[in-house]
């Protein structure tokens, strides 16, 4: 599988998430019609490239 970025999606991540964060996670997926793993995806790229283009900002800033 590849993403518009060209790169393709070999790698794996895993996280744990409690039983109410993965309920509203899956309830977000299932609104905007996207598997939750694409919701996870997205999200991550967004905080890593908040993360090049702003730096680390502090304790409740992006990392």
């Amino acid at each position: 599988m590849s993403t518009k970025r060209g790169g393709l999606l070999s790698k794996k991540a895993f996280c744990r998430l409690t039983d109410l964060e993965y309920g509203e996670l899956e309830r977000w997926a299932d609104k905007e019609g996207f598997p939750v793993s694409t919701i996870l995806r997205h999200l991550v790229r967004r905080a890593l490239e908040d993360r090049q283009r702003f730096g680390r900002v502090g304790k409740w800033g992006v990392l």
